[in-house]
């Protein structure tokens, strides 16, 4: 290819065409030179922003099961606090412990085979220091239950409020 086709397909300084061409490949090097840069800034931007998303994914992650879980109990923290006078080191855990293997206090049977039971631990809502809100199912039938409850050294005792059904 000669000069006179260079000069057509790529502008060039017209005083000096020799020497336009020399400036026109500096100036080509002189962008691809610019663009690595930039492109080493924005992969090091990347991976500075990867670190800072992972950390913040962490925290978040860790506040939401947090505030989820407190979430679902309105039992305040003076009443959890009442409670660990008492010598009952995690009410909450242990109020829900209880309750999944208490599937006595249900009165409804189940259908279609199903047994009723307090099956969604998460789904157990501790309202205050006296009673717990508890859905219960039996995989085809869903009920609803208040409970009031008591601490009694180790154990806990229940009595059943109210409790309805959806059938």
């Amino acid at each position: 290819m000669n000069n006179a086709a260079i000069d057509r397909e790529l502008p060039v300084n017209y005083n000096d065409k020799n020497g336009g061409i020399v400036n026109q490949k500096r100036f080509y090097v002189f962008i691809i030179m610019i663009l690595t840069v930039i492109l080493i800034i924005f992969i090091i931007s990347g991976i500075t922003v990867s670190r800072r998303y992972r950390e913040l994914s962490r925290k978040y992650t860790a506040l939401s099961e947090k505030y989820s879980e407190k979430q679902s109990d309105l039992i305040t923290d003076t009443e959890i606090e009442y409670f660990k006078r008492k010598g009952i080191e995690d009410p909450l855990r242990q109020l829900k412990d209880d309750l999944m293997n208490r599937d006595e206090l249900i009165e409804t049977s189940g259908q279609l085979g199903g047994t009723m039971g307090f099956h969604d631990r998460d789904a157990v809502n501790i309202l205050n220091r006296y009673w717990v809100y508890a859905p219960f199912d039996d995989g085809h039938v869903q009920g609803y239950m208040i409970l009031e409850y008591q601490f009694k050294g180790d154990s806990v005792l229940w009595n059943v409020i109210e409790s309805k059904t959806d059938i």
